[in-house]
């Protein structure tokens, strides 16, 4: 899949580009596997099959470290389709930031 990013990264985080697999979850009886395309240490981006609405506070488990599985509670702040029935989602971690990568801060 070819990754479309702007050669300046407007980031304030730095970010990696990974693939791993994970869960969404949200109160509203969303569970959607989805793959995690990068992280940083006040989010992700992910992939999955389903729109998930802006604003929708979720928990994902994020299974792509080794044999350590990351819990986090995160927001989303935007959703777009990028293939017919294929999403990518933004995720904003807020206060439950990693600390550093691979390793919680809760």
């Amino acid at each position: 899949m070819e990754k479309s990013y702007p050669e300046v990264d407007r980031r304030r985080f730095s970010r990696w580009i990974i693939e791993g697999s994970a869960v969404l979850s949200s109160a509203n009886d969303l569970k959607e596997p989805v793959v995690v395309n990068d992280i940083c240490s006040r989010g992700a981006g992910v992939f999955c099959n389903h729109p998930v609405e802006v604003g929708t506070e979720v928990d994902i488990e994020i299974s792509c470290f080794f044999d350590k599985v990351v819990h986090k509670k995160a927001k989303v702040i935007w959703c777009a389709e990028v293939a017919k029935g294929f999403w990518r989602v933004g995720l904003d971690f807020g206060m439950d930031a990693l600390v550093e990568f691979g390793k919680s801060s809760g």
